[in-house]
């Protein structure tokens, strides 16, 4: 579970950095109207911009999407297109690691319930046999 969280973060940090670069790569003149622009990040610092595109990046590939940061330039929404590419094939990727683990808990869970049975079957055995052992065949 640790491993998902993490890629999902890793993920986020490293197509928000992508994002920041190409949209700043991207802005030729400060009255452009891009994301770069739009949303001020020339005047914020390292750790605004970064919390600022990973945030962006995160409510975008989570299809969460609140609308309050988006695309802004045809170039921008080319460049995202391909992004979300990239975003949708990684969260299959850890959807589908997340859905083995569960898979894997509900089979051990089954396994432990199965157990659990057959205990409670030779216990029941064994009261009618006025607790004295089982035969070794029995069991």
């Amino acid at each position: 579970m640790f491993r998902i969280v993490l890629s999902v973060l890793i993920l986020s940090y490293f197509l928000g950095t992508l994002w920041f670069v190409l949209t700043k790569q991207t802005t030729h003149t400060p009255d452009e109207y891009t994301f770069y622009n739009e949303y001020g990040l020339k005047d914020l610092t390292d750790m605004e911009n970064l919390s600022t595109v990973v945030y962006f990046i995160f409510t975008t590939l989570s299809t969460i999407g609140f609308g309050d940061f988006n695309p802004k330039s045809e170039i921008e929404r080319t460049l995202m297109t391909f992004i979300l590419l990239i975003g949708v094939a990684c969260f299959s990727y850890i959807m589908a690691e997340f859905i083995s683990i569960l898979l894997e808990v509900q089979s051990l869970t089954k396994a432990n319930e199965e157990s659990e049975k057959l205990s409670s079957w030779i216990l029941l055995l064994k009261k009618y046999n006025k607790n004295k052992p089982l035969p070794p065949d029995m069991i």
